[in-house]
């Protein structure tokens, strides 16, 4: 009984006319009908007839276990709080704030289908089903925009953006779209200048941020001359930071500058783009690296731990201090100390 709020229907009243309307019971019209109304508003039961003795246990049991999920006060209070949160980053047009301010409610259910019916509850499932929505509408429109022009720029930082902040509501299907182009034409290497474009975009929403945002948008700018993402930054560098762009970035952006790639130049994209990985393995967002400033010939190659027990088929991209970083055969990247590669390895990036 902890779980039922016992409700009682004045009949002497409006009020039994009104429910009857609205529940219709099965059996004669004799007293006591008994009534078990979801939280929702829906009837899981309506009959005459007392129900008495161990029948009533198995009863009360039955239409519990048919409720749905059942909150505890410490639980509906916590959903009330992350709503609060997430309807106002919702409001703000800040679907990434929202969707975060949502995980928690993992832990209870399926975001969108938590299973309870209880106000907070459904509450929840109703903004949850409004972000997969427009995180759905956004991958459609993005798909359809790369499927016309692979190199539709705005496309794929769009579709990093869609990554960032919807993938913990539709990884499944923003992995089928990624997927779906991997590999083809110039796609990995423009999605990884996306997403960088994406991070340095969130990055200028901190005012503190703003310079180190400049040193990665002139970083694309400069390793990334005459290309769709050299484009594309040039286009809304001063939206972003609110001063023009200078000339000569703006000559390399087009590809008009013979000097746009020379080594310092890589050098600086280098340091600029170095991960924030700390192990020798990736994470498991480790393909949202920042993407490589100078590589070697491509071409897949078998890496071996220094002591013969480990391999791995990876293309080299650069090397980052005592750090060789390599892009697997599924585009995810891996970070690992050069003193921890076989002799042979060690040897190979010395020749690079």
């Amino acid at each position: 009984m902890a779980q039922v709020v016992p409700l009682k229907i004045n009949t002497e009243n409006d009020d039994w006319p009104n429910w009857k309307r609205k529940y219709a019971y099965e059996g004669e019209s004799t007293f006591p009908i008994v009534y078990v109304i979801r939280a929702d508003g829906e009837m899981l039961y309506g009959r005459s007839g007392a129900i008495v003795g161990d029948a009533l246990k198995t009863f009360m049991q039955k239409q519990i276990d048919n409720a749905g999920l059942v909150l505890s006060t410490k639980n509906a209070e916590k959903i009330e709080s992350i709503l609060r949160v997430a309807k106002t980053a919702h409001e703000n047009d800040d679907d990434f704030a929202a969707v975060k301010a949502m995980a928690p409610l993992k832990r209870l259910g399926k975001l969108g289908a938590l299973g309870s019916h209880a106000e907070p509850a459904m509450e929840a499932d109703e903004l949850a089903n409004e972000l997969i929505e427009a995180g759905k509408q956004g991958l459609s429109e993005v798909d359809e925009a790369l499927t016309g022009d692979l190199d539709d720029f705005a496309a794929t930082v769009d579709l990093a953006f869609i990554r960032r902040a919807y993938e913990p509501l539709l990884a499944k299907e923003i992995a089928e779209v990624i997927r779906k182009y991997r590999n083809k034409g110039s796609f990995n290497t423009h999605f990884e200048q996306a997403e960088l474009v994406d991070r340095v975009k969130l990055r200028l929403r901190n005012p503190e941020g703003k310079e180190r945002a400049k040193q990665s948008l002139v970083s694309i700018l400069t390793r990334n001359a005459g290309r769709p993402p050299a484009a594309y930054v040039a286009e809304h560098y001063e939206e972003w930071m609110g001063e023009p762009l200078d000339e000569q970035l703006l000559a390399k952006a087009e590809g008009n500058d013979a000097e746009a790639t020379r080594p310092g130049e890589r050098a600086e994209a280098a340091a600029d783009s170095q991960s924030e990985e700390s192990g020798d393995t990736p994470p498991a967002d480790s393909s949202r690296d920042e993407p490589a400033a100078a590589s070697a010939e491509p071409g897949l190659r078998t890496w071996t731990s220094r002591d013969g027990k480990h391999t791995l088929e990876a293309e080299f991209v650069e090397i980052v201090g005592d750090r060789v970083r390599l892009r697997k055969k599924n585009g995810r990247f891996a970070t690992i100390g050069i003193a921890q590669l076989s002799d042979s390895d060690r040897a190979y990036l010395r020749g690079l």
